[in-house]
C-alpha cells in the first residue's frame, strides 16, 4: 500500500500588523472585507492543496473499499480494481506536481502510477511476472524519491518501511510465497505505528494508529489465507481514512477553505481601516506579518497527515 511521493499543505498562520511611533495601531477589524489582508483568510493555494488533498483521499478510501470486497469474496476483478485506482491516484498527485512545477514529483507519482498499473494488470490476469514487476516498479521510485530528499527527508524511517515494504511484496509474488507478502504489510503497520508517534494531534495520531491495525490484520490475513481478514483489513484502513476527510472538510469549513477557489482572487485590496494606517506609517517604519492580529492565531489549515505507504498501494 505504498504512498506516492509529496503531500503538499501549508497552514498560512501569519498575522498584521503596522508599528507606528513606537507603538502597534490596533488589529484591522474582524470583517469578511479585510480578513485575508489581516491573514485570516487561508490563500488560493492553501484552498486548492486542501481540495487536491481530499480528492487524492477520497480515491484511497474507493481502492481500500475495493480491495476489502476483493478479499472478503477472494475475487480477482475486485482486487485489480482497487489497484488500478491506485494507479489513479498517483496520476492525480502527478498532475498536482505537474501543476507545482515540480519535476520529480511528477516522475515519481508517475512511475507508482505505472507500477500499481501493471500490479492491477497483473492481478486481473493471473501472472506472478506482472504482480512481482508492479511492486517493484513503485519501490524502486520510492527509493530515487527518499535518495534526492537525502538529509531533509524528515520521515526517513516511514519511507524506508515503504519501500521496504514494496520489495516484499514483489519478491512475495514472484516467488509465490504468502509468508513474504505479510511481512511486507507488517512493515507497513509497523511504519504506521511509528508514524503515529509522531503526529501533532490525538485524532491524527489515533487515526493512523488504526490503521496501523488495519495493517496488521491484512498481514495475519495473507499469512493465514482468512478470506474474512483479508476483508477486514483494508475495510479498517479505509474506513479510518473516511474519518480524517471528515475533520478536514470540518476545518476547512471553518476556515473557508472549502471554496470555489477561481472566485476568490488570491489578493485582495486592502480595506481602508488598513490603508489608512499603511499612510501614517513613517518614513522607516518597518511592516511585519509575523505578529498575530489578535491575541489568538487564526486557525491552521490542517495538513494532510497520515502514513506514506498507507495512502496508496
Amino acid at each position: 500500500m505504498p504512498q506516492t511521493a509529496r503531500d503538499v499543505s501549508s497552514s498560512g498562520e501569519r498575522g498584521f500588523s503596522i508599528p507606528v511611533s513606537g507603538t502597534d495601531t490596533p488589529p484591522c477589524p474582524p470583517t469578511l472585507a479585510n480578513a485575508e489582508a489581516c491573514g485570516d483568510l487561508p490563500t488560493n493555494s492553501e484552498k486548492s492543496d486542501l481540495n487536491w488533498g481530499m480528492a487524492n483521499r477520497s480515491i484511497f478510501v474507493a481502492a481500500m473499499a475495493s480491495l476489502s470486497a476483493g478479499g472478503f469474496l477472494q475475487n480477482h476483478a475486485a482486487r485489480s480494481t482497487g489497484l488500478a485506482l491506485f494507479a489513479g491516484k498517483s496520476l492525480h498527485k502527478a498532475a498536482k506536481a505537474i501543476r507545482d512545477n515540480d519535476a520529480l514529483a511528477a516522475a515519481v507519482n508517475t512511475a507508482q502510477a505505472g507500477g500499481a498499473g501493471l500490479w492491477s494488470w497483473g492481478v486481473a490476469s493471473a501472472s506472478s511476472t506482472m504482480k512481482g514487476t508492479g511492486p517493484a516498479v513503485m519501490a524502486l521510485a520510492r527509493l530515487i524519491d527518499v535518495a534526492a530528499a537525502g538529509k531533509n527527508n524528515e520521515n526517513l524511517i516511514g519511507d524506508l518501511c515503504e519501500v521496504a515494504e514494496l520489495a516484499l511484496l514483489s519478491a512475495g509474488a514472484f516467488m509465490g510465497k504468502a509468508p513474504v507478502q505479510a511481512a511486507g504489510f507488517a512493515i507497513e503497520a509497523s511504519g504506521a505505528l511509528y508514524d503515529a508517534t509522531r503526529q501533532h494531534d490525538a485524532l491524527s495520531a489515533t487515526i493512523t494508529s488504526v490503521q496501523a491495525c488495519g495493517a496488521a490484520l491484512w498481514s495475519w490475513g495473507v499469512a493465514s489465507d482468512s478470506s474474512a481478514l483479508q476483508g477486514v483489513g483494508p475495510a479498517i484502513v479505509g474506513a479510518s481514512e473516511i474519518a480524517r476527510i471528515a475533520n478536514m472538510f470540518r476545518s476547512g469549513r471553518e476556515t473557508g477553505a472549502i471554496l470555489p477557489t477561481h472566485h476568490s482572487p488570491s489578493v485582495r485590496a486592502p480595506s481602508p481601516q488598513i490603508a489608512g494606517a499603511a499612510q501614517m506609517t513613517p518614513s522607516g517604519a518597518v511592516v511585519r506579518n509575523d505578529v498575530p492580529s489578535s491575541g489568538t492565531s487564526p486557525r491552521p489549515i490542517p495538513s494532510p497527515v497520515g502514513r506514506g505507504s498507507l495512502q496508496a498501494m
